[in-house]
Parts: C-alpha cells; structure tokens; sequence
C-alpha cells in the first residue's frame, strides 16, 4: 500500500477509537459525517481498518458499496458478491424524546455479513455489511421511543425499516 492510503487508514482508524471518548462530545457527530464520507472511498481501494471490520475486504481494486439510508425503506437493490452495503439510518429528536433506530440486522446473515456497527447516543445508527453469498434477503431495523427529559411519555408504537437485497 503507498502512503497516502496508509495514511487514510490510520486516520479512519484514529476517529473511529476517538469516537468512544467522546460520548456526548458536539464533535462526534462530525467525526461520524467524515467516516460515512470516507468508508465508501476507503472501500473501493481495498483498505477498511482492521477496527472496523472483522473480514478483509476483496482483492478487487474496482470494489464498489451501496448506500441506504432512511428515506430507502421498502426498497430492492441488487448488488454483486463482495459489494459492500453501508446503511445509515438518522433518529430524530421529538420534545423529551429520541426515536432511536436499532441494530440492523440482514434475515439471512449468509448471504449478508455485518461488519461493523454504531450506534450513538441521539438515535443514529451506522452498520457496514457484506455481500458474501448469492441470494436474496432483507435488511432490517426498528425506530423506538426513549425517554430523555423526565415527565414525557413514549408510546409502544415502533417504526418498521425493511429494504430487500438480491445478490448475484
């Protein structure tokens, strides 16, 4: 690897411990926004930090990744073996409450591996998947109600977030 991508790495591996220290921090939703707009880029050059990802990526200089997000759900992709599939789901703030998003998680983690995962303390949640095996699957996660301002009340109802995957 030549400097500058070693480079990148460090720092994307920097933030991401940075991120743990700074639990309520006003500068950890930004470190955040930098790794969403870096993770792809680092992707399709190979390099994903070893902090973030359990599974080496591709050999393939020619890697690419899909992006979903809030405004995705009831949506199908398809995407190819290897392909990398970013989801960043956005909570939102109502009153004394957070509508906060959980895990996502793929129906079939054989076609679908997560890879990483976080979740911050204003609702979003960010995970990074790959598609390992052929098929077609769902990703899913749910947006609940936490009280943060004692004296306002949530209610049982939670919000459905499904997209369906086929990979090919």
């Amino acid at each position: 690897m030549d400097s500058s991508v070693d480079h990148w790495r460090d720092h994307l591996r920097y933030m991401i411990v940075e991120q743990g220290r700074h639990r309520y921090g006003e500068d950890r939703p930004m470190k955040f926004k930098v790794i969403r707009m870096l993770l792809p880029a680092l992707l399709a050059v190979g390099v994903v930090p070893t902090a973030a990802v359990a599974q080496p990526a591709p050999t393939s200089s020619a890697a690419k990744s899909l992006s979903l997000g809030n405004k995705d759900n009831g949506q199908s992709f398809t995407v190819q073996k290897g392909e990398a599939i970013i989801v960043h789901l956005t909570g939102r703030k109502d009153g004394g409450t957070i509508w906060s998003w959980t895990a996502p998680t793929a129906a079939n983690g054989t076609i679908l591996h997560r890879q990483h995962l976080v979740t911050l303390p204003n609702g979003d949640v960010d995970a990074l998947f790959r598609a390992v095996a052929d098929g077609t699957t769902t990703l899913g996660s749910q947006s609940r109600c936490r009280v943060i301002t004692p004296g306002h009340v949530c209610t049982r109802m939670s919000i459905l977030w499904k997209v369906t995957l086929k990979v090919r």
